[in-house]
């Protein structure tokens, strides 16, 4: 069964982040979305997905978000 691209870019971010990679900038989360889209030319993927990823693997970690360059959830209410 073929993984999703969610399912390939988590466990990219997991990979990069266990071997001590740092993204708490946008310019490097940038050049990770650009790496990404050149190692994966079938696919199309937008900045704002891996920002999404990111936080929710910060967050699995338990990392503040803030401390990482990123902003909580927005509430739905």
């Amino acid at each position: 069964m073929p993984q999703s691209l969610s399912d390939i870019l988590r466990k990219t971010i997991r990979k990069e982040l266990s071997q001590g990679a740092d993204y708490s900038t946008t310019a490097k989360r940038g050049e990770f979305h650009e790496d990404f889209m050149d190692s994966h030319p079938d696919v199309t993927c937008d900045i704002t997905l891996i920002v999404k990823i990111f936080k929710e693997i910060y967050e699995e970690r338990g990392i503040d978000l803030y401390s990482v360059g990123l902003s909580r959830k927005k509430s739905t209410t």
